[in-house]
């Protein structure tokens, strides 16, 4: 796949997502993506989510999001 291809693959993806990924965690898509790499889980993972020691990024989210926190970033991967 050719750099522009995952660009316009990455660009479609958070264009596709960011309402929505608003909605559920409140903060914009924005923050987190880049063209290229795309959704950037772990910076995520640092600033909004912050499991405990215990805890996984997912149930985290599906204890605080629900479902749909899980399924909009489980579509942004």
């Amino acid at each position: 796949m050719s750099l522009r291809e995952i660009v316009l693959k990455n660009n479609k993806k958070k264009h596709q997502s960011e309402q929505e990924f608003f909605n559920v965690f409140g903060v914009s898509l924005s923050s987190f993506f880049d063209p290229i790499f795309g959704f950037n889980i772990i910076a995520f993972d640092e600033e909004v989510i912050k499991p405990s020691a215990n805890e996984s990024t997912k149930d985290k989210i599906l204890r605080k999001y629900g479902e749909k926190g899980v399924e909009c970033i489980k579509n942004l991967l």
